[in-house]
């Protein structure tokens, strides 16, 4: 689990790749929980085959067991924890 301050993009694949670069994770099965409905998260996401992006509020355990890594922010760790249950 990577809990990042801020998980924003302009929409640019590059951009997200440049971030997935700089952790252990490269291109391994990855998820990445956003907190909101940020379509440009989205839109930086959808080509790259290993990663998968859901909002905190449509993740399920089955989700979370099946990817190797998880990358939300502090929000999203509290909304999960709401959610999910301590």
């Amino acid at each position: 689990l990577f809990v990042l301050g801020s998980l924003a993009s302009e929409g640019k694949t590059k951009e997200m790749k440049q971030m997935f670069d700089a952790f252990p994770s490269k291109t391994r099965s990855t998820l990445v929980l956003i907190d909101n409905a940020d379509v440009n998260v989205f839109l930086s996401m959808r080509n790259l085959s290993f990663a998968d992006v859901k909002s905190v509020t449509e993740v399920s355990v089955a989700d979370l067991l099946n990817h190797q890594y998880v990358f939300t922010t502090e929000q999203g760790v509290r909304l999960l924890e709401k959610r999910l249950g301590e």
